[in-house]
């Protein structure tokens, strides 16, 4: 597997700050000043609406003005993007400014990104204000962490990466991919490195049978580690909005939609925990914030608790904050826990939310084993 070149295309209010971070950590790519168009929203019948309704689309094709903005903008974007791909970049940004972020931002995006694909490039579009402020278009976004060898699992995943060993006559990856689908998440990234061309030939298939869904691979030609496979992912899961990541080898009949929504965006991160014996516990304070972390006899504490600490198992599944992207320091393989104790330690806030239901961590052997148990009881 290669890791493909991909153009994310922005729309973006110049009321927000600015420049919007780049989650690649490149620093480089275009910022278009759409504002020297003609205005829709000057318009009062059009203020309403965005660069997705036909009225606005069709005055702005109409204008010469727009016509000659893309088409040179088109030009420009295209020989850099040819220039990084024979340098072997991975990734260009481009964003579209307007005063409002609702129409012609929103119309530059969408048409550039239309002419670049016709080209063969393979294009994102984030339209960051009017997702972030605009219930109507919020895309939930999410991440399955996949990439792992599965030594637990052996000899199970000797020949097949442990997204694709089955529970209950489907992969460990279609049932995330349900769970997550069933919570309304449309745009899901998948992390690969053991097997990566067998979860590429299932994520295909799922690609056919599920066409409302867009699934990205995040190819790891090195392992990366849940931090480090979190940090790749970005180019694939950047988002105004937060983001939900789920291990593959956990299988709950957790209401992912009730999680997602218990996220204050305030906060970095939010773990999601259980009240259950671990080989390893969050340190949890009575604020619900998280302190430190337990294995065994030995306690990591990054932050002092507000009163007494208590120790929660964790479930594998956190949704996070999109500015982790710009503190995430750490370099090649890392663990997201750790990067959360230092950044615990700076002052940020990650918090923890207990649920109860059935949670199975089928990554070892013997609970997957138990798992399979629980689904043949269940539908006696």
């Amino acid at each position: 597997m290669i890791i493909p070149f991909i153009i994310r295309i922005y729309s973006h209010s110049y009321h927000d700050p600015f420049p919007l971070p780049d989650p690649t950590g490149h620093g480089g790519g275009f910022v278009f000043d759409c504002r020297g168009l003609p205005n829709p929203g000057r318009i009062p019948e059009f203020h309403p609406l965005t660069g997705f309704d036909k009225d606005v689309i069709l005055m702005l094709d109409r204008s010469e003005e727009a016509t000659s903005f893309l088409h040179h903008a088109f030009c420009l974007i295209k020989q850099i993007a040819e220039a990084h791909i024979e340098r072997g970049f991975t990734d260009l940004s481009v964003i579209f400014g307007c005063t409002g972020g609702r129409h012609r931002s929103v119309y530059c995006a969408e048409r550039m990104a239309e002419r670049l694909r016709e080209v063969g490039f393979h294009t994102r579009v984030i339209h960051w204000w009017l997702e972030r402020e605009d219930s109507t278009y919020q895309i939930r976004r999410a991440m399955i962490l996949a990439a792992g060898f599965g030594v637990r699992l052996q000899p199970l995943t000797d020949s097949i990466p442990k997204a694709l060993v089955e529970l209950d006559g489907k992969t460990m990856l279609e049932h995330s991919i349900d769970a997550l689908q069933k919570a309304g998440f449309r745009e899901i990234a998948i992390n690969a490195h053991h097997h990566a061309e067998q979860i590429e030939q299932a994520v295909s298939r799922l690609r056919m049978e599920k066409p409302s869904l867009t699934l990205s691979i995040s190819y790891e030609p090195e392992i990366l580690g849940t931090g480090g496979g979190i940090r790749a992912a970005a180019r694939w899961i950047h988002s105004p909005n937060p983001i939900l990541i789920h291990n593959v080898d956990i299988w709950s009949d957790f209401n992912l939609n009730q999680l997602y929504q218990a996220h204050n965006p305030n906060n970095l991160a939010t773990l999601i925990c259980q009240e259950r014996e671990s080989s390893s516990y969050l340190l949890v304070d009575d604020e619900d914030r998280v302190c430190g972390i337990a294995v065994g006899d030995r306690e990591i504490v990054a932050k002092p608790p507000v009163k007494s600490l208590r120790r929660l198992g964790f479930s594998g599944i956190h949704i996070i904050s999109p500015r982790l992207f710009q503190r995430l320091l750490e370099k090649d393989e890392f663990s997201i826990i750790d990067s959360y104790l230092r950044l615990i330690a700076d002052g940020e806030t990650v918090r923890s939310f207990i649920v109860e239901g059935n949670w199975f961590d089928i990554g070892k052997l013997e609970k997957l084993e138990m798992a399979n148990a629980f689904f043949k009881n269940r539908g006696n």
